[in-house]
């Protein structure tokens, strides 16, 4: 609602089109934050390689989407690619930190503190972490 009327005041008019691809990239990095900095967190542990891998898929999803959404919806296009592919990583990335490393580092992860007591991992339930 406000959005369009104040990149014009602040840009120009030229700038207006520009709308709907700026909404894309705000939704994709909102994504991106709603996973979590699973790709950090699975660095630090020396899962390096499937950092790689979820960002290799992510690009190549977002390579391919891009390529068959830009001449039907032009910018906006784009930018259902950019979020398809973001999401992608993020759901990757956040998998794979969930399986290793038995955490959840995605915005989720705020609301178990209304589930109720919490159950043992099976780190923990093995003798790990206590």
């Amino acid at each position: 609602m406000l959005g369009a009327p104040l990149i014009t005041f602040v840009f120009g008019e030229a700038f207006r089109s520009a709308w709907p691809a700026l909404v894309a990239i705000a939704l994709a990095h909102s994504m991106n934050a709603f996973f979590g900095s699973s790709a950090t967190i699975l660095n630090m542990s020396g899962q390096e390689r499937v950092v790689t891998i979820a960002h290799a898929v992510g690009l190549t999803a977002g390579v391919a989407l891009t390529w068959v959404l830009i001449r039907p919806l032009g910018i906006v296009g784009g930018g259902v690619a950019l979020v398809v592919s973001e999401f992608v990583k993020g759901v990757i990335l956040w998998r794979a930190a969930a399986r290793r490393m038995d955490i959840d580092i995605s915005a989720t992860s705020v609301f178990q503190f209304w589930a109720g007591p919490r159950r043992a991992t099976p780190l923990e339930r093995r003798g790990g972490i206590g």
